[in-house]
C-alpha cells in the first residue's frame, strides 16, 4: 500500500503536518528541533511542556502514551492561612531578636537555641498531578478494557514502519509522527499559556480507535476517576498525600485537585464516545483534539476564601476546558505559538560554525564528542530559557515550582 497520504484524506491532517515522519514538522524558519528516532525510554528523553501553572511530560509513545500531568500547587501538606503565616513569622522575628540579645551577651548556647527556632520545620512534598493515558488502536476499534488487561495496544505488539518525534523549543510544541500498515499518524501537544490548558491533537490518514483515561499511579488510593460520555470528558478528583491500602488518607491535609480532559473536536465519521469505567472509548476516528485543565484548593486554603471543595474545583476545570475547546485546534495552536514565540524571541543566540541538524539529538550528542557543533550550544541556551519560562507563572503566582 502507498505509504503516502491519499489526497482525499489530506484535509483531515493538520494544515502543516508532513506526509512522512522523516522530515521536520515545521520547516518555515531556521529553528533546529530536538528530535529522536524512538519513543522515550528514560525521563531525560521525554519532552517537557509547561505554561507556568500547568505542565505535561510527553514520552512520544506511538500506540500507548502515558503523559504525566503537573500543576504548580499540588502539595502534600496543608498550606498555612494568612493568619497562621502572620503568627509563624511573628514567632520567628521574636526568635531572631532573642538570638541577637544572646549573642550580645556572649551566650553562645542561648543564641544557638534561638537559631534553631528559625528553621522552617517540615515541608511536605510537591507531587505530580496524575497521568493522562492515551491508547490508540489502528483499524478504528477503540482499545477497550480487555485490550488493557492484555497489554494492548503497545509499540511492541503493533509495530511501526517509521517514527520521529520532536520538541520545538521556540514554539513550545512536541510532535510525534509514525507510520504503520500504510497509514500515517501524528500527535502534537503543548501547554498553552494563552488558554491555560494542555492541548493535544491526534490525526491519521486511516481510522483509529482511542481510549482516554486519567489516573494517579504514584498514589492510586488518593484519587478517583470517572468518564462522562455525554460531555465527552474524563475527570480525576483527589487529594495530595499518601493513602493506605483501604483508600483512606493517612494525613488528610493535602491540597485537593480536579482534572478534566475533554474531547474538544471529533471528525464527522467518528462514533459517539462510550464510557468504560473511568475511561472514554471512541472508534472510527481520524482526527481528535483533547484539552486538559486542572484546579486545586491551594488558593482557597491560603486566602481563606472558600471554593476549594470538589464541586467548585470540578466546575472551574470544566469552565476552563469548555472555553478552550470552543476555540478549536487551529486557534488554540495559533495563540499558543504566538505567545511562546514572542517570549522565546526576546533573546536569540546564533553562532557561526558547523552544525548537524540531520542527526537525531542522541546521535548528535555522541558525534559532538571532540567535534564542534554550534547548533547544540544554541539549543542548550534555548533550553535554559525554555525551562524557566515553562515553570514561571503569571505575576503574583507561585515561584517557579512546576517540577
Amino acid at each position: 500500500r502507498d505509504a503516502g497520504t491519499p489526497p482525499l484524506l489530506r484535509p483531515l491532517l493538520a494544515p502543516d503536518a508532513p506526509e512522512a515522519p522523516t522530515t521536520p514538522a515545521f520547516a518555515d524558519d531556521d529553528e533546529e528541533p530536538l528530535w529522536w528516532e524512538a519513543p522515550a525510554k528514560a525521563f531525560a528523553e521525554r519532552a517537557l511542556l509547561g505554561n507556568g501553572r500547568l505542565g505535561a511530560i510527553d514520552g512520544g509513545g506511538a500506540w500507548d502514551e502515558e503523559m504525566t500531568l503537573n500543576e504548580e500547587s499540588v502539595l502534600g501538606g496543608r498550606p498555612l492561612s494568612a493568619d497562621e503565616q502572620r503568627q509563624k513569622w511573628a514567632k520567628k522575628r521574636e526568635a531572631m531578636r532573642a538570638m541577637e540579645r544572646s549573642m550580645a551577651a556572649a551566650d553562645v548556647g542561648g543564641a544557638e537555641g534561638h537559631a534553631r527556632e528559625l528553621s522552617g520545620g517540615k515541608i511536605e512534598s510537591y507531587e505530580s498531578l496524575g497521568e493522562l493515558h492515551i491508547a490508540t488502536l489502528p483499524g478504528g476499534r477503540p482499545a477497550d478494557a480487555t485490550d488493557q488487561r492484555r497489554g494492548l495496544p503497545t509499540d511492541r505488539l503493533v509495530p511501526t514502519d517509521s517514527y520521529r518525534r520532536e520538541l520545538w523549543l521556540r514554539r513550545g510544541v512536541a510532535v510525534a509522527r509514525w507510520s504503520s500498515g500504510g497509514c500515517n499518524y501524528e500527535r502534537r501537544a503543548f501547554a498553552s499559556r494563552a488558554d491555560d490548558a494542555v492541548v493535544l491533537r491526534l490525526n491519521s490518514s486511516c481510522a483509529f480507535g482511542l481510549r482516554l483515561s486519567l489516573g494517579r499511579a504514584a498514589a492510586p488510593t488518593t484519587a478517583r476517576a470517572r468518564a462522562v460520555a455525554a460531555e465527552r470528558a474524563v475527570l480525576l478528583h483527589g487529594r495530595a498525600g499518601k493513602g493506605n491500602a483501604s483508600g483512606t488518607m493517612v494525613k488528610d491535609e493535602g491540597v485537593r485537585f480536579a482534572v478534566r480532559a475533554q474531547l474538544a473536536a471529533l471528525d464527522a465519521a467518528a462514533a459517539a464516545p462510550v464510557a468504560d469505567g473511568g475511561a472514554l472509548l471512541v472508534r472510527s476516528l481520524t482526527d481528535v483534539t483533547v484539552v486538559v485543565s486542572a484546579h486545586t484548593s491551594f488558593g482557597a486554603l491560603v486566602g481563606g476564601t472558600g471554593g476549594g471543595d470538589a464541586a467548585a474545583l470540578e466546575a472551574a476545570a470544566t469552565k476552563a476546558t469548555k472555553a478552550a475547546a470552543a476555540r478549536g485546534w487551529d486557534e488554540l495552536h495559533r495563540r499558543h505559538v504566538a505567545r511562546q514565540a514572542e517570549a522565546m524571541g526576546r533573546v536569540r543566540l546564533r553562532l557561526a560554525g558547523p552544525r548537524r541538524p540531520d542527526l537525531s539529538t542522541p546521535r548528535r550528542l555522541a558525534a559532538a564528542d571532540g567535534v564542534e557543533d554550534v547548533g547544540l550550544i544554541e539549543q542548550a541556551f534555548d533550553m535554559g530559557r525554555y525551562f524557566l519560562l515553562g515553570s514561571s507563572g503569571a505575576p503574583g503566582a507561585l515561584p517557579p515550582n512546576l517540577q
